[in-house]
């Protein structure tokens, strides 16, 4: 069944399958089918209690049931009674279906609601607006009443009742005067017609004659008469005089009703025509308004179109735009009985209290209770709370933990010392505020909404009139009555749950009001950054902070504590309804530490406590409100939707957190090789928190630790409570990771071995179970499951889950091609990549993730759902489809994080250094840890980041450049693992040897040998562990190996790096570099000493006996001030209370001289070569002091232009006075890095490097500098700002990274300005300012270079930079912009080579030949079909003949022209007349477009003539004239292939020769440009070539003769001759005859049969 089932799924089949199964509903067999068929029980789909039907009598089980698929919609299901009869034992299931889910869904004609709001887009319709609104203000005597307000109101004070009497009726006439604007603005209701300008007239006609009609009917009637304003208004928008009676006679009145309907119909048929005639006058009024130009609005408008137009079907295929008012809820008893409520009295009760139920729960918490009610207040405003914030004030409270969260809401002393706060807000804060707001957004329905704001904020008297108004509640704390109206949407948090308990609060509050609170909320944010009051795990509503980042963060922690293998707790917990709970004593005390006015604060939650709530429902807004028991018990919380939520969750939650870490909760580690302290408590997204306990130390026990996270536990709930909330136990989870060595492996525990278990509060203050998983069960988190071990079981059956549904809704829907591509890339391509940074997905995982999906998008974009995965997946530049594979997906996202975490230090940062540096430690190998395969340990890894990220490099030979470095110790050192890669070494024994190192904690084999560096230690060989305190780093837990496995570390040491008897096969030499604390040997006294070179230390002296094998015995002596200089590094063994000596070596001289630089060139040399080369080519160094004396007086300025052309950049850069520009030092340096890297961004980049550099050489005085420098590249300025995240994707951001490096280093004051470049083309360079005139001369002199360093053939390729970032490089290039396309098309342009060597479509050794660049190029710009069609042709899976015959799908291969087989081969080939006539046309038109692309003349000739050879089945005719390249050109494309050359595949050498051909005319053009025109040309020509052939293909009637033809154009001159009478003129001749001579010969005896027809007719 289930390969039918599928069978008729890929037919596009939806399916409703009943019976009588015989297997329960519920059991693990039918859940299995379910899955894998992707089905579901239809019962569940509308009730939840499937668990007690009974289907059959006697028994207990549900057996009979209806099976649907994803895109079926159900309204009812249900059973029938049971049957009396002894034969009906079975009951029968029935469902309600409707129609366009069972007989598949089409997008139905869109019907636009009537539009309420303004549109901001029209410029028109906003001045309109503004006008009006501006004229009932003055009229209303606003601006009159407003001045008179403000002059008696004092800021910081209360209102009196008279300023609140005027304040309240300003506010009403605002409203007024904004509802009247309103009214009279364009109703845009169209009866399912886009709206027009040129309609609108017809539909007020309709309008008109309807209310007419209307009045006729009511004649009668008293009540709900049509009023006479009303009617006079419509009859003059309606143009329609009411002199003449009689035409409003009842009759007339419908004559005319249908006449207007008849002329509306008519132009209806023009709507697209109106459509884009209103979107051209629209382009016109917006390129006035905004200074833009006409075509770009135009342009823009038009795609902002069409893209509606197409996201609005696929929305509605995929069923995203289903009304979510509520027509019912439900409600559930102690008992478990569900009641549901249909009645719309009923239901608004119900939500009601709900509501009120959930505003009022904060009052169980410590702070709403005796006695911090009565000091704080319920709103947080008495004068103990405003001096908790200043530290002056302790609230009474026995729970010691309260206090200290208490005491943790003290400001900062930075907070404390800023005596500022928070302003009203300008004007321009204002505009900005509004102008960025999105106008479609939900208000009350009261008072003006978002659009009218927006609309009003583009008028400056308006917007200061509305600023006025808003700024009073600001200063003076006043609430206005308008505020505090809400209206309550309630939506599901699941789908098909109705309870109201679970329906999550939307509250729609007055927009100004909400301006307000986002206004409070921003600043909080702000100010919590600066004054560090944020806690660093708390990740909610932050700049740069997201979920799934924070989900890394987790997923990081956990793959530490597996490599490592680390004791580790962790425990999830979700706090109920935070921002519903938030109490508002501790909202009040959160904002006012950030130093937020208390009148600010007294209008928010004054507003909030005091404000009426409706609710919304299918049946409209309630009669029926709740606010509260007011005064004793108001409201709390914020509603959701209000712009303080987040913000003020984030500002009362820190505290909670930061209590935590001060009392020594949380996880606290070192990276294993760098030492850097990682301390943090946890994860924190809003209401999800995540806390993390590990061990303190090596080896403490795991109840110690499960204590210390009870205690966490306890402390965070309590903090919790304190804000208002409270924790939902059985939301909460936990894991430990415990690691037990047993014989010769790690094992982790389970509940049995440690039967321990978690408790927390619930909101009762009773103490319930945690539930605790074990460490391989996946739990969510963050929307993505995940063990600790990595196991990813879960998570790949959801995204599975996700991929099927979206694949049967495609499959049952009606889009077309270009459609279903889109809906590929923009839903479900991003739900399936969205926890793609935090899994560890295998690629065969992910490919069956993605098979449903990529079946069913193949088969809707017309493509064959067999189609070669390689080239479905393969990148567009070497001629795949471009469809991304999620595998590489998740590698690339992983690699783009780690550098990007890189360049913005975080917490993640500090995890991913832990990771990767405990994997540094594990394999051993040095520096090529990530490069090199060592595939006896690698398999014996944990499923992790780093891992994951290792092998995708190795795999694909990506080499990700990072700055873990371990050095080498002495002379001829190397890492012990190298050797295992080298030599005969198995895979077992590799394992083994490793398990043996990292017990010995050896890295290098200087940890293993002896003092004078000439055997293996006699301990290291028998496996005796000994500190010889050479590194001390942070290694990873392993259990001693057992006997066995110690031979076999043995006999790998033999093999590789010594003899039997430990003698190295390659003995060390001198010391490098020694560690602090050393020993150290005085060859003169034979004594030994321990300790630092310059400190005091122990001295050892030599025993009286030596020890076995003739190592020297020493005995502790006394403590010596320093170390004799003459001493030489060793090392020692412990030996009970002594040491045995194992020889010395000396240690090379490393250390300065330490010289004076008196001179700078002495300074400049002992710069680093980082450094040294952006001043290499520089001169004015005897102005060097008096520059550094201008800097102090704060003159000194710098200068820099960039150049760029021809892959190469170069920029020259001025440092100079000033007030005296000839006083200067000024130099030129080329842009470093690859010809692929370079672009005027990255010149001008380096240019401000150049300036850096020599700034750095100016700082190493220490004196304080102000210096400003000017470039005419903004983006280069913005890339500098400390506030701008550089990340993977920026490009150029390893210079722009270092460049900002040097200039922290300087603790100089930089300054930037934006020079206008090229400012001497318009006006005389004499007559420019100082900047421009700087800024001319270093765009000369750095274009000067730039053409002398390609002259000189220098090289920046290997130019290095200051403290680079980690990199991505692949094939040993830098890659610094489009790393994700770059770095996906390489991983799959192997299995793309693959394919064409494995299809015989390509030689091998032709493909490098091949120019990829302009062939991506080309594919970027084809359109999705073209695209499509252009890979089916160069893979050969066109429907052609012999393909459609293999599919069978037509009877024949023949060519319907000739009837020989037609394939893609034989359609350029054909000799029938008719085709060949064809082709010929087609090789003229080639001709003259590529002379319209200046392409050389021999390039045409050679390029043709090639083309001739397939076309013709000819050899190639050889040029006379002998062409620099183009004979290379021909060899290249001879070897590649011509046919590949019309499929796309050009020689890279045809680009060199058309470049010395443009070079040869001086035409700037560029030859990569026209090397992707040309694919896209002979692209298009084959297309044409296509449509030929399915134009004679489906009408056998074209196939005619020369002659044939020749006489059918005749016969249409002839006609054309005729002339044409009046009445079909515009149909037949509308075009010229060369249109119609140039149609499809099918048309062209169409036009001719139809004329003559039409010509009869008439006659």
């Amino acid at each position: 069944m289930q390969e039918k089932i599928q069978e008729w799924k890929n037919n596009g089949e939806q399916l409703i399958i009943g019976g009588d199964w015989n297997v329960p509903a519920d059991s693990k067999f039918m859940q299995q089918f379910c899955t894998t068929a992707n089905l579901k029980n239809a019962y569940n789909q509308v009730h939840n209690d499937n668990k007690s039907i009974t289907s059959r009598y006697p028994g207990s089980k549900n057996i009979d049931f209806i099976l649907i698929t994803a895109g079926i919609e159900i309204g009812k299901a249900g059973y029938t009674p049971q049957a009396g009869g002894a034969s009906e034992d079975h009951r029968a299931m029935w469902i309600e279906v409707s129609f366009k889910s069972a007989m598949g869904i089409r997008i139905p004609k869109v019907i636009h609601p009537i539009i309420n709001r303004i549109n901001c887009q029209d410029p028109g319709e906003v001045n309109e607006f503004n006008r009006r609104y501006a004229e009932n203000l003055i009229y209303s005597q606003v601006p009159q009443l407003l001045g008179n307000l403000l002059s008696t109101m004092k800021v910081g004070m209360p209102l009196t009742k008279e300023q609140q009497f005027l304040y309240e009726m300003i506010d009403d006439k605002k409203v007024q005067a904004a509802s009247s604007a309103r009214k009279k603005s364009k109703k845009r209701f169209m009866s399912g017609v886009p709206f027009s300008a040129d309609i609108v007239p017809y539909w007020r006609a309709i309008e008109c004659w309807k209310l007419a009609d209307r009045r006729h009917n009511q004649k009668n009637q008293k009540k709900g008469r049509i009023k006479s304003k009303f009617w006079k208004r419509t009859l003059k928008n309606a143009g329609v005089s009411n002199k003449d009676k009689r035409l409003f006679s009842h009759a007339s009145c419908k004559e005319e009703l249908s006449r207007a309907w008849r002329m509306y119909n008519r132009e209806k048929l023009k709507s697209k025509h109106h459509r884009s005639t209103h979107l051209d006058r629209l382009a016109d009024r917006r390129a006035k308004a905004n200074n833009t130009r006409a075509s770009s609005e135009i342009k823009s408008l038009r795609l902002q179109e069409e893209s509606r137009t197409q996201h609005r079907i696929i929305k509605f295929i995929l069923q995203k735009n289903q009304n979510n008012t509520l027509s019912f809820v439900t409600t559930t008893s102690k008992e478990g009985k569900i009641t549901e409520y249909h009645q719309k009295a009923e239901i608004e009760e119900q939500l009601c209290r709900a509501n009120q139920r959930k505003y009022q729960l904060a009052y169980d918490t410590p702070i709403l209770q005796e006695p911090l009610r009565t000091e704080l207040g319920l709103d947080g405003l008495t004068s103990n709370a405003k001096n908790i914030t200043e530290g002056k004030y302790t609230p009474t409270t026995s729970n010691c933990y309260e206090k200290a969260w208490f005491q943790h809401m003290e400001k900062s002393e930075i907070a404390k010392a800023d005596k500022s706060q928070v302003q009203p807000m300008t004007l321009q804060e204002y505009r900005e505020g509004w102008k960025k707001a999105k106008e479609k957004t939900s208000s009350n329905t009261y008072g003006p909404g978002y659009s009218e704001y927006k609309a009003a904020s583009r008028d400056e008297a308006l917007a200061t009139v509305e600023l006025l108004l808003l700024n009073i509640p600001f200063q003076t704390g006043y609430s206005p009555k308008r505020w505090q109206k809400a209206l309550d949407v309630m939506l599901p948090k699941k789908k098909n749950c109705f309870e109201v308990s679970k329906l999550r609060t939307i509250g729609l509050q007055e927009a100004d009001f909400n301006f307000f609170c986002k206004y409070l909320g921003r600043w909080a944010m702000k100010k919590a950054e600066d004054y560090g009051h944020l806690a660093k795990e708390q990740y909610g509503s932050r700049r740069r902070h997201t979920a799934i980042k924070q989900a890394l963060n987790k997923r990081l922690t956990m793959d530490m504590a597996m490599l490592q293998r680390v004791s580790t707790v962790f425990c999830s917990q979700d706090a109920m309804s935070c921002y519903d709970r938030i109490s508002h004593a501790a909202l009040a005390l959160g904002l006012r530490r950030q130093n937020i006015p208390d009148t600010a604060i007294e209008a928010l939650i004054t507003t909030i406590q005091n404000m009426v709530h409706k609710v919304r429902t299918t049946f409209g807004e309630s009669a029926l409100t709740y606010n509260g028991d007011l005064p004793l018990r108001p409201n709390q919380g914020i509603p959701q939707g209000n712009g303080m939520g987040p913000p003020g969750w984030s500002v009362i939650s820190s505290p909670c957190l930061e209590l935590l870490r001060s009392n020594g909760f949380g996880a606290r580690f070192s990276t294993p090789i760098t030492k850097k302290l990682v301390v943090f408590v946890g994860y924190c997204y809003v209401d999800d928190t995540d806390q993390v306990e590990m061990e303190k130390y090596e080896g403490e026990e795991v109840d110690k630790i499960l204590q210390r996270m009870q205690q966490a536990i306890d402390v965070w709930e309590t903090s919790i409570t304190l804000t208002g909330g409270a924790i939902r136990p059985e939301k909460c989870h936990w894991y430990i990771l415990d690691f037990q060595w047993k014989g010769s492996e790690y094992s982790l525990t389970t509940k049995e071995d440690i039967p321990y278990e978690l408790t927390v509060k619930d909101m009762d203050g009773k103490r319930q179970i945690i539930q605790r998983k074990e460490y391989d069960e996946s739990e969510v988190t963050l929307g993505i499951h995940g063990s600790p071990t990595g196991d990813m079981k879960h998570q790949v059956q959801r995204m599975k889950r996700q991929s099927k549904d979206w694949a049967d809704k495609i499959t049952a829907g009606h889009m077309d091609r270009v459609n279903v591509a889109i809906a590929l890339k923009t839903t479900v391509w991003r739900t399936l990549g969205y926890p793609l940074a935090a899994t560890l997905l295998t690629k065969a995982e992910c490919e069956d993730i993605m098979k449903p999906t990529i079946n069913a998008a193949l088969s809707k974009m017309g493509m064959n759902r067999h189609f070669p995965r390689d080239v479905v997946f393969g990148a567009t530049e070497y001629q795949g489809l471009g469809i991304p594979h999620l595998y590489t997906v998740q590698s690339i996202t992983h690699i783009q994080n780690i550098v990007n975490h890189q360049l913005n230090p975080d917490l993640t940062t500090a995890l991913h250094k832990a990771t990767f540096e405990s994997l540094y430690l594990l394999l051993g190998l040095g520096h090529d840890f990530l490069t090199t395969k060592l595939p006896g340990v690698e398999e014996h890894f944990p499923n992790t980041i780093a891992t994951n990220v290792r092998n995708f490099c190795i795999q694909n030979l990506i080499t990700l450049q990072h700055n873990i470095e371990v050095p080498l110790l002495r002379k001829k050192d190397s890492f012990l693992m190298c050797h295992l890669t080298t030599n005969n070494v198995t895979k077992y024994e590799q394992y083994i040897a490793n398990k043996c190192r990292l017990y010995l904690k050896i890295l290098t084999i200087s940890d293993m040998t002896t003092g004078d560096g000439s055997q293996v230690l006699q301990s290291i060989w028998e496996g005796k562990r000994q500190d010889l305190c050479l590194r001390g780093y942070k290694w990873p837990s392993q259990g001693a190996p057992t006997e066995s496995e110690w031979k076999v570390w043995r006999q790998v040491l033999a093999k590789t790096i010594c003899d039997t008897r430990r003698r190295l096969h390659q003995p060390l030499l001198q010391w490098i570099k020694v560690p602090e604390r050393m020993w150290w040997y005085d060859p003169h006294t034979e004594c030994l000493y321990f300790g630092k070179i310059n400190d005091r230390s122990q001295r050892w002296i030599p025993h009286k006996r030596r020890a076995r094998g003739g190592n020297r015995l020493y005995e502790t002596s006394h403590q010596i001030d320093k170390i004799p200089p003459t001493c030489e590094p060793t090392i020692c063994i412990n030996h009970l209370s002594r040491v045995y000596f194992t020889g010395s070596a000396t240690l090379e001289d490393t250390t300065i001289t330490e010289q004076k630089c008196d001179t700078v060139n002495q300074r400049l040399g002992n710069l680093p070569n980082s450094l040294q080369w952006p001043l290499q080519n520089s001169f004015g160094w005897e102005n060097y002091e008096q520059l550094k004396a201008v800097g102090q007086q704060g003159r000194l300025i710098g200068v820099t232009d960039g150049s760029y052309k021809n892959d190469r950049g170069a920029a020259h850069w001025i440092l100079c006075d000033e007030n005296n520009i000839t006083i200067r030092i000024e130099g030129s340096l080329l842009s470093p890095g690859e010809s692929s890297q370079q672009q005027s961004t990255r010149a001008e980049l380096s240019g401000i490097y150049g300036l850096a550099s020599i700034a750095t050489l100016m700082a190493e005085d220490g004196v304080p500098i102000t210096i400003t420098i000017g470039c005419d590249s903004q983006e280069a300025i913005r890339k500098l700002d400390k506030d701008y995240t550089l990340d993977a994707t920026t490009p150029d951001y390893d210079i722009a990274h270092s460049t900002r490096q040097l200039i922290v280093k300087t603790h100089w004051e930089w300054q930037f300005k934006h020079v206008y470049g090229h400012q001497d083309q318009d006006t005389p360079c004499d007559q420019l300012d100082t900047w421009a005139q700087l800024n001319v001369e270093c765009d000369n002199k750095a274009g000067l270079y730039r053409t002398e360093a390609e002259v000189k053939k220098l090289n920046a390729r290997h130019l290095p930079l200051y403290k680079p970032p980690w990199r991505i490089l692949i094939n040993s290039v830098n890659i610094t912009h489009n790393s994700f396309d770059k770095i996906y098309s390489h991983a799959h342009k192997m299995s793309m080579y693959k394919y064409w060597r494995r299809h015989k479509i390509n030689p091998g050794n032709a493909l490098d030949e091949v120019n990829w660049c302009a062939l991506g190029i080309a594919a970027k710009r084809s359109t999705q079909t073209r695209h499509q069609w252009q890979v089916k042709q160069a893979t050969d899976w066109l429907p052609h003949n012999v393909n459609k015959h293999k599919w069978n799908m037509v009877q024949t291969n023949e060519c319907a022209a000739c009837k020989e087989a037609e394939t893609m081969h034989h359609i350029h080939t054909c000799r029938a007349p008719m085709v060949v006539d064809h082709r010929s046309k087609t090789t003229a038109s080639l001709r003259a477009k590529m002379k319209q692309l200046k392409t050389s003349p021999s390039i045409i000739s050679a390029i043709l003539s090639g083309i001739k050879s397939i076309w013709q089945e000819s050899p190639i005719a050889t040029s006379p004239l002998c062409v620099p390249g183009i004979d290379d050109a021909i060899e290249s494309q001879s070897k590649i292939g011509w046919w590949a050359l019309i499929c796309g595949r050009w020689s890279i050498y045809w680009e060199q020769a058309q470049q010395q051909y443009l070079t040869a005319i001086c035409s700037p053009k560029s030859s990569k440009r026209w090397q992707a025109s040309l694919i896209t040309l002979f692209w298009n020509t084959s297309w044409d070539l296509w449509n030929f052939r399915n134009g004679v293909d489906h009408n056998p009637n074209n196939i005619i003769t020369n002659e044939q033809q020749d006489n059918l154009i005749n016969q249409i001159k002839i006609q054309w001759s005729l002339g044409a009478p009046a009445e079909f003129e515009k149909i037949y001749y509308a075009e010229p005859l060369s249109k119609v001579l140039s149609l499809p010969i099918s048309s062209q005896q169409v036009w001719l049969n139809r004329i003559k027809s039409a010509r009869s007719a008439f006659q």
